[in-house]
């Protein structure tokens, strides 16, 4: 006596597709080449905060943002997951990440949780106030994201 026996596994099939089109994106986050009045690009600008130059003092707000970011990124990448095994599509989660991640530096920079916050008591008698980096709100204003092809590392 002979019996056949088939198993559907069209559904793990879809999964690992969906997996393999995963592992072509990734999610960039923090600043680009928009102008700033300065004349330099929002990413520069961007890179003296965090690195500090001349009389700047370092304001690792990026590095803190990363900190701050990681718990929030692996709820969404259990969220994606979740949702890949459920036939959802992959994009969606991807744009949460990004908007959340760019909300977080928006987040950092507005409560200060960077080294450094403060300005010298010569720039806060000019500008009313001694927080760094909100005197115009142009960094928090340009944090965005991009989902693009990923490159490899």
């Amino acid at each position: 006596m002979a019996k056949k026996s088939f198993t559907d596994i069209s559904e793990l099939k879809r999964y690992f597709s969906q997996l393999s089109d995963l592992s072509q994106k990734e999610v960039e986050y923090g600043f680009y080449d928009e102008k700033h009045y300065s004349g330099l690009n929002m990413a520069t600008l961007a890179a003296i905060h965090e690195e500090g130059w001349n009389n700047l003092p370092e304001r690792n707000f990026m590095f803190s943002t990363s900190l701050h970011f990681q718990e929030g990124l692996m709820k969404h990448i259990k969220r994606m997951h979740n949702g890949i095994i459920q036939g959802r599509a992959f994009t969606a989660y991807l744009d949460k990440i990004g908007k959340d991640a760019a909300d977080s530096i928006r987040f950092t920079i507005t409560t200060g949780t960077f080294s450094n916050p403060k300005v010298s008591k010569d720039w806060a008698s000019y500008k009313g106030f001694d927080d760094a980096m909100i005197h115009y709100g142009d960094l928090s204003s340009a944090a965005t994201y991009k989902v693009v092809k990923y490159q490899g590392k």
